[in-house]
């Protein structure tokens, strides 16, 4: 896990944008959006189903859980910006490249 990978790029950039649009961001959101898919698949893909999966890259890291966490945001404006920075770990992560990633999110559908 990036952690301050994660957690600083993202939060330059959201700084940026504020800046740029004279908005106020509330980083907290920012914060746990950055590291989000990591809190959820690190848990589960390392230690609880270790066997099964042996990858901390699992639920989380998909553009399923992205599209499912910003259908969640419509009804909370703020929520958003969890869901983007969500999406920015994906892309951070480089997760086009884990071929393993892209056929679980095909079997969810």
């Amino acid at each position: 896990m990036l952690l301050f990978w994660h957690i600083g790029l993202t939060l330059g950039i959201f700084f940026v944008i504020g800046k740029i649009l004279r908005k106020d961001i509330d980083y907290r959101y920012v914060l746990l959006g950055s590291i989000l898919p990591d809190l959820i698949d690190k848990p589960i893909g390392a230690v609880i189903l270790k066997d099964y999966f042996s990858n901390g890259r699992i639920f989380s890291h998909t553009l399923a859980f992205v599209t499912l966490l910003s259908l969640f945001a419509i009804l909370n404006g703020k929520m958003i910006i969890l869901s983007f920075c969500s999406f920015l770990h994906l892309l951070e992560d480089s997760m086009w490249n884990c071929k393993k990633n892209t056929s679980l999110a095909i079997e969810w559908f």
